[in-house]
């Protein structure tokens, strides 16, 4: 008798045991998810996430017809940043730039998600209708504006930066996910090529900013 509650006691404290292991391997698994899909440096959502909710988006969109947009960004003259003053410092000024957009994006009255896609490259998707251009005008130069108020201060000296936005959106005749990123890719070149620290909605409105 003793021997049989001697090993139920034993079964029990193994199977206790192998739950633990399970569930702690469950939290490592799942946090080793999150960081693939996590930038590193910035914490923001990486492109390989970027890639997987832009498909998602445009599959939602086919389907049910739930419109979504894309605002991309590139910080202007980011190589000078690095040039005068150090990569840390363009770590900083990369990490403040992905902290405000991460706010905008929760502050906005519908979902969105910003992401680093790249470099100094940022982008957000966000799933309403801007086929308005004074609607997607109002967003895109909210984002332009929040990043050229930042400022860092570099011993005696105080940097800014500027940013060139790109905005495109759902449409139905986009054959895949990739259409309209490359659209908002397109318009962003345009903002920079016109002058930069701008807004292009939809490649060819053309906001100019001094």
């Amino acid at each position: 008798m003793l021997r049989q509650i001697t090993a139920l006691i034993l079964l029990s404290i193994v199977g206790i045991e192998y739950t633990l292991s399970s569930k702690r391997l469950l939290e490592r698994n799942t946090q080793a998810a999150k960081m693939a899909n996590r930038d590193g440096l910035t914490l923001l959502d990486n492109f390989s996430k970027f890639d997987k909710d832009l498909a998602k988006a445009h599959e939602r969109f086919r389907i049910d017809r739930k419109p979504y947009a894309i605002f991309e960004l590139d910080i202007d003259l980011f190589k000078q940043v690095n040039d005068n003053y150090g990569h840390l410092v363009g770590n900083t000024v990369l990490k403040a730039i992905a902290q405000e957009l991460a706010q905008f994006a929760a502050s906005l009255p519908y979902p969105a998600n910003a992401y680093r896609i790249g470099g100094e490259e940022f982008c957000l998707i966000i799933h309403d209708d801007f086929s308005d251009d004074d609607v997607a005008f109002k967003v895109a130069d909210q984002i332009r504006r929040r990043i050229s108020q930042l400022s860092f201060t570099i011993g005696t000296s105080t940097i800014n930066v500027t940013a060139s936005v790109g905005q495109a959106n759902s449409r139905l005749d986009h054959y895949n996910a990739h259409d309209v990123y490359k659209m908002a890719d397109r318009s962003l070149y345009l903002s920079k090529q016109r002058g930069r620290n701008r807004v292009t909605l939809e490649g060819n409105t053309i906001v100019g900013m001094n």
